[in-house]
């Protein structure tokens, strides 16, 4: 029986089509010697045979035939947006294959005893094949079982929110179906966190590295919300050429009922 789940320590970059870029770029990290958060990450193979064992695929499907998806046009878009909440909540609320929810609970187990935590919390975050930035949706502080099973399959119903079903449209992709896999890993409780380019982004300079960070956990520079500090370095010296200290009037913090927001 396959077993859908790798630990990340076992993963390397020839892994990339199999659990996804993210994960591939983890498991090398963490084979390096870096300081990788420990976790597991599920294949794309179980995403897939959940979607097709489960008869998904093939309703989704149906459903979106009786649609016209033109998302060009604001009745596009409200029709987009109601076929996204419909499939969403099928998906939610689908059981997963035995085997497959009974392996990430025993690797979610392992995790516990080695960090020694009783329900130790995770994120649960897509890893795709191909690069989806800010298409598919990351879930924080998730603890016990239950909740870690119920978060990956909100992972995997992610690539049906209306962001994803619009790119999807536009590249020519099916809007039924696309693949990815899904990295779990142990929170980290940051003082500060944020993004790190290994290239200069704003002129592809292989000789820069660019810094975008806050306070507390990384979901506000990702998503956007607030406008973070940033620091241009040098790649060889990491000297730092350029910075910008900003206001930084959002963060996102642990708490016991998952994440909160908290305003400077």
């Amino acid at each position: 029986m396959e077993n859908y789940i790798l630990n990340l320590k076992d993963i390397r970059k020839e892994h990339n089509d199999l659990v996804g870029k993210k994960c591939a770029n983890l498991g090398e990290l963490t084979y390096a010697g870096f300081h990788v958060p420990p976790g597991f990450a599920l294949t794309v193979d179980a995403y897939t045979r959940f979607m097709k064992e489960t008869g998904l695929e093939n309703e989704i499907e149906k459903y979106l035939d009786q649609y016209d998806v033109d998302p060009s046009t604001p009745a596009g878009i409200a029709l987009v947006d109601k076929a996204a909440e419909h499939i969403r909540n099928l998906v939610d609320s689908t059981a997963l294959p035995a085997d497959i929810d009974e392996n990430i609970r025993k690797f979610y187990a392992e995790l516990c005893e080695g960090a020694g935590i009783r329900d130790v919390p995770v994120s649960t975050r897509s890893a795709g094949p191909a690069s989806h930035p800010g298409q598919y949706e990351t879930y924080l502080n998730i603890s016990g079982p239950d909740n870690v099973v119920h978060n990956v399959r909100r992972v995997w119903s992610s690539t049906f929110n209306t962001r994803s079903i619009v790119a999807r449209h536009r590249c020519g992709m099916s809007l039924a179906f696309d693949e990815i896999g899904v990295a779990v890993l142990m929170m980290v409780k940051s003082k500060a966190a944020g993004v790190i380019f290994t290239v200069n982004p704003a002129n592809g300079d292989p000789s820069k590295i660019y810094i975008e960070s806050n306070w507390g956990l990384g979901e506000a520079v990702v998503s956007g919300e607030v406008s973070p500090d940033s620091f241009l370095l040098e790649r060889e010296t990491l000297e730092v050429v350029k910075s910008n200290i900003s206001p930084k009037t959002i963060w996102y913090a642990p708490d016991e009922n998952g994440v909160v927001k908290g305003l400077f």
